[in-house]
């Protein structure tokens, strides 16, 4: 099922606001086994609005939208849905009800306004937002078939968790293709391409990259589970020296599940401060000491400890990234496949992101 994504508000078109929610929906639709063809943005417009739907109507077989659910003039989303359905547009007391105590309950006064967000097309299937006040509604009409959330990204994230997401698994599928994803560090998104279209050349799948970097990301579409199985082992043949995962995973990810009991230090002489943000954001900065002095003293490992380091060497050309134990005491030189200065910002994501891939590899061989 082809799948366009529409943002309504003046607030997006204007471009004073990032439509985040398509790139988050997309995502999640693709994975239900959903075909994300379209993303559209409409300002605040009864008659673009309609257009817009009209036009998507003859592109996809399912329009969701975002936006336009709130309780001020400009949210008159849900009316333009139903005059496009066709179907009446009426109120819906039990969401009313429920809208009310939500708003005593959060000690907010309750205002003729509030009432906007409880009309629906008739016989529209209703989604309670765990997050906001909006709630969503799926409405379709013969060829016509939309589901309306509301706009902020914590208010969908939410309701997709809770009621959205299952209700779209029971949508049919026809012809459903397998996605498989594998995440590489290391190499230039037009290597990876040139590497892997070599592969599939003939083949007639489709394929697709993703680079965020220092990370890139092979799509590959399969027609069903075996023929994935058969491709498998080719793809992480040709991609084994660069390959982090086949679900999504990051290099600190890898790390992480195989750190060791103990003491943990970092000595960290060249990211400077990279490597302790993703640390942070990965909610790893209280389990370690971070050591960012210049020259590295082996002399700070002592028993028990666990020291993983990342610096530049001497030449000042090349870095390393290696872990110290008891038992353990290697180190990988990291090639940078860009030519760009070491003292680049892309450097340092690109070294800390190898650093993490290395210290698992390192990790890993020591418990082989």
């Amino acid at each position: 099922m082809k799948v366009a994504v529409a943002a309504i508000g003046t607030e997006i078109t204007a471009g004073e606001v990032v439509n985040s929610n398509a790139a988050w929906l997309s995502t999640e639709l693709e994975l239900l086994g959903f075909e994300v063809t379209h993303h559209l943005a409409v300002p605040d417009d009864r008659a673009l609005m309609l257009d817009a739907f009209d036009y998507l109507k003859n592109k996809v077989q399912l329009i969701v939208t975002t936006g336009g659910l709130g309780p001020t003039t400009d949210d008159f989303t849900a009316e333009v849905v139903s005059q496009w359905v066709g179907y009446e547009f009426i109120f819906n007391d039990q969401v009313w009800s429920d809208l009310q105590r939500l708003l005593a309950g959060r000690g907010l006064a309750i205002r003729e306004a509030h009432k906007t967000q409880c009309w629906f097309p008739e016989g529209a299937e209703i989604f309670k937002n765990p997050v906001g006040s909006a709630c969503g509604f799926y409405s379709e009409n013969k060829n016509k078939k939309i589901l309306v959330l509301p706009g902020p990204p914590r208010e969908v994230q939410g309701m997709w968790k809770t009621s959205v997401g299952e209700r779209l698994k029971k949508f049919p599928k026809a012809d459903k293709k397998v996605l498989k994803k594998w995440t590489c560090l290391g190499l230039p998104e037009s290597e990876l391409a040139e590497i892997t279209e070599a592969l599939f050349k003939g083949s007639g799948l489709m394929l697709g990259y993703r680079a965020s970097i220092p990370y890139v990301q092979l799509k590959v579409w399969f027609d069903s589970r075996e023929q994935l199985k058969k491709w498998q082992v080719k793809v992480e043949e040709v991609l084994k020296q660069w390959l982090v995962s086949e679900d999504g995973k990051d290099a600190i990810t890898n790390w992480t599940e195989k750190l060791p009991l103990g003491e943990l230090q970092i000595y960290d002489s060249f990211s400077e401060g990279y490597l302790a943000s993703r640390l942070w954001e990965s909610g790893l900065s209280e389990s370690f000491s971070l050591i960012t002095t210049a020259g590295l003293d082996r002399g700070l490992l002592a028993e028990g400890k666990t020291l993983f380091f990342l610096e530049k060497n001497a030449t000042g050309v090349e870095v390393e990234a290696g872990v110290l134990t008891d038992s353990l005491q290697e180190a990988e030189k990291i090639v940078f496949p860009y030519k760009i200065s070491l003292d680049s910002k892309r450097a340092q994501k690109y070294f800390t992101e190898m650093a993490f891939q290395t210290w698992a590899r390192l990790l890993g061989r020591k418990g082989d």
